[in-house]
């Protein structure tokens, strides 16, 4: 069994698309080859039914952007593995799992992967299995 220490790994977060500016939306939209029709029905969502333009404005500035994905911030966060992701045979992964103060379990993977469930649904003991008993045999249903 191999020890494991702190490291960093990079997280890209995500992005507030209700506070995202309307040019970067445009711009994630024609990225994502959306037609203008299915872009203001996105932006419409992505601003909680309140968009602060006319769809005819809209319309005008999707016309003038150039297509650029939106993506969030990258940055370096320490990662310590409590748990070895199973789920996949033959690539283990190590993943770091907390509890926040809300119950929620927050999971970041050895890839920067993150993810996290619900108090009530907490991380299947079958699938992740904490460091300490883990055995590079055994072999998940």
């Amino acid at each position: 069994m191999t020890e494991h220490h702190e490291t960093q790994v990079l997280v890209t977060q995500s992005v507030n698309r209700l506070t995202a500016s309307a040019y970067a939306l445009a711009s994630d939209y024609k990225f994502r080859r959306l037609s203008p029709q299915l872009a203001w029905d996105n932006f419409i969502i992505d601003r909680a039914l309140k968009p602060e333009m006319s769809a005819s404005d809209f319309h005008d500035l999707f016309d003038r952007v150039s297509a650029s994905p939106l993506q969030g911030a990258v940055e370096s966060v320490s990662f310590e593995p409590t748990h070895i992701d199973t789920l996949v045979e033959g690539k283990h992964t190590p993943v770091q799992i907390k509890q926040q103060q809300n119950g929620v379990f927050a999971m970041i993977w050895a890839n920067g992967s993150t993810g996290s469930q619900p108090p009530c649904y907490p991380p299947d003991p079958k699938r992740f299995v904490a460091v300490g008993d883990y055995q590079p045999s055994e072999v998940t249903e």
